[in-house]
């Protein structure tokens, strides 16, 4: 896979607490997978929006049903 360097600016305190968090695995690393995550975040949104348009928003039963499943991480 290729790399791409980028020059990024953070708030003090949110940096700081990635450094912190990222610890030895290094924050280039922590920062791609929390952004790699948020984007599949952003698209399973809009695959929502998109069945929601073909065959109707998704019933409050099964949106419950949902929430009780432990998800992997």
């Amino acid at each position: 896979m290729a790399i791409e360097t980028l020059s990024i600016a953070f708030d003090a305190d949110v940096a700081e607490e990635a450094r912190q968090r990222a610890g030895s695995h290094g924050l280039s690393r922590f920062v791609n997978a929390a952004v790699r995550q948020y984007l599949q975040a952003i698209r399973l949104q809009e695959l929502e929006e998109e069945l929601a348009v073909e065959y109707g928003p998704i019933p409050d039963e099964i949106k419950q049903q949902a929430a009780v499943v432990e998800w992997p991480s």
